[in-house]
Formats: structure tokens, sequence, C-alpha cells
């Protein structure tokens, strides 16, 4: 009996060992692009040789490649990541339905040669999986593919000094450059809202002193209408009482 656990245990501890090869543990918060191949006398087939790209999400990305030297020709071209096919498909998927069945995508938007856009078509079968068995790589010059030959980057492609490749990710959990500080600008428009309310209030009130202000130098006027009244009234009974005391005397 303890040699049937015994056995259980170590064919269990396999399964686990040989399903983590293919299966990362976590989802990545970034990943990475850059590009291997040979270009000329140029060689780079180890990302810490290359120009690396960050991708942080669902997005358009551009990977450069700086060559030590010019040339005529281009070899191999090959985009490599480090995003996990595996991540993204059905627990359940198999190899050969990996690349159908996982929403990860990337596709090539555009390649171009010392700053300058080239010829450009994305062929089927250019999009594939890597040597790892897991991770997306885009073939754009590979006469040594493991399925097909891709010729979408000419042989004949003279560089003088760099070849950068634009393409778009798609099918992760998030997209790139998602700001939350959205909602933190909605506040400041409420803000400024607020204080064109308060402004308008302010200015309602400067209105309503400066009437008020009116009313007070209307009411100033008419005071002194009345007392002008009054005093032309006094003036007018003090010269009667003059005149009918000279006619007595």
């Amino acid at each position: 009996m303890k040699k049937l656990v015994t056995a259980v245990m170590s064919c269990a501890v396999a399964f686990a060992a040989c399903a983590g090869m293919s299966v990362s543990a976590e989802k990545a918060d970034t990943y990475s692009a850059w590009l291997v191949g040979t270009i000329g006398g140029n060689q780079i087939w180890e990302k810490a040789d290359a120009q690396v790209t960050s991708i942080t999400g669902n997005g358009s990305y551009t990977v450069n490649w700086k060559l030590d030297q010019g040339s005529d020709s281009v070899s191999c071209l090959i985009l490599k990541t480090d995003i996990n096919l595996y991540d993204y498909a059905p627990e359940d998927v198999t190899a050969e339905k990996l690349l159908d069945e996982s929403s990860a995508k990337i596709v090539i938007d555009s390649v171009s040669v010392d700053g300058a856009p080239i010829s450009y078509k994305m062929s089927d079968g250019a999009f594939t999986v890597d040597d790892d068995g897991s991770t997306i790589r885009v073939n754009l010059m590979n006469e040594w593919g493991q399925k097909v030959n891709i010729y979408d980057v000419p042989a004949k492609t003279n560089i003088a000094e760099s070849i950068s490749v634009s393409f778009t990710v798609s099918g992760l959990d998030q997209d790139a450059g998602k700001d939350d500080s959205k909602g933190d600008d909605t506040k400041q428009d409420d803000t400024k809202q607020d204080n064109t309310k308060t402004d308008n209030t302010k200015k309602d009130n400067t209105k309503t002193d400066n009437t008020k202000k009116d009313d007070t130098k209307k009411d100033a006027a008419k005071t002194g209408d009345a007392g002008v009244g009054l005093a032309l009234a006094g003036l007018t009974i003090a010269g009667a009482a003059a005149f009918v005391s000279k006619k007595r005397n």
C-alpha cells in the first residue's frame, strides 16, 4: 500500500512539473518585445543584446534594431516576446490549438528602414509560437521556419543604420496606458463648475450691493429734495410775515 501511495505521489509531482513548463504561475503585468536575427554582419539572438520594448497591455508599440554596420541583405528577422499564450487560453488547450484558442495576438502594422516605411504585408503563418512552445513570436524573414518559410521583409533590403517594426497587441487582460486619473479630472471640472457658481454668486451679490447703493442714492436725493422744499416754504412764510409786519407799521 505504501509503495502505491508513493508511486501516485511521484506521478502527481511529475505531472505538475510538466504542466509548469508551459503555463506560468501568474500573468505578468508587463511583457517585453525585441528583434533577433541576422542582417548582413549584424547578429542578435539574445534578449540581453537587443533593444527591448515594454508591453504594458493591449495597444500599439514599436521595436527598433540599430545596426553596428550597414547591410544590403536580411537573412533572418524575428519579433520575439515573452507573452505566454497559455495564460490567455483555456486550461485544457492543446499545443496544436494554442495559437487559435489563446486570445493573445500580435499583428505587424508596418516596417521602417532608416526611418522610412517599406512595403510590408503580414503573411499567414508569420504569427507563431516560439521554440519554447509557449511564447509569441512573429517571423518577418525566416527561411528556417518550423512550418512555413516567411519572406515578408525581402532578403534584398538595404539598411544603412536601423530597422524598426510597429505592431499591435490584443487579447490581454488590460489596455496599455489606462489612466485612472480621469476620475480626478472630472472632479476638477466639477470644482471649476462650483467656482463658476461662486463667481456668479459674487457677481449677483455685487449687483445687489450696487442696487442697494443706487436705492440709497435715490433716497438721499429724495431727502435732499424734501429739505429744499421745506427751506423754500420757510422762506416764503418768513417773507409773507415780514410784508404783513411792514403794512401794520
